[in-house]
């Protein structure tokens, strides 16, 4: 998968410029004193603060840029 190659090239370039970098975490999430059934896995976690999720496309249409935008 092209997505797995990306995800160690980015995850081996931040280690490389000094960020910590965990792959493939599994996280539990609770909201207030909901407590979720399903897990949460991080393509990867930079500095114990930033997640980064991977997703690979053939070309950038307009409406990629609209979703980075609307974040």
């Amino acid at each position: 998968m092209l997505e797995s190659i990306y995800e160690e090239c980015l995850k081996y370039e931040l280690e490389r410029n000094g960020y910590d970098v965990k792959q493939q975490l599994t996280v539990k999430i609770d909201y207030y004193d909901l407590k979720t059934e399903t897990d949460l896995r991080l393509d990867l976690l930079v500095n114990d603060c930033v997640v980064v999720e991977l997703k690979t496309v053939e070309s950038i249409l307009p409406i990629h840029e609209a979703q980075l935008l609307s974040i």
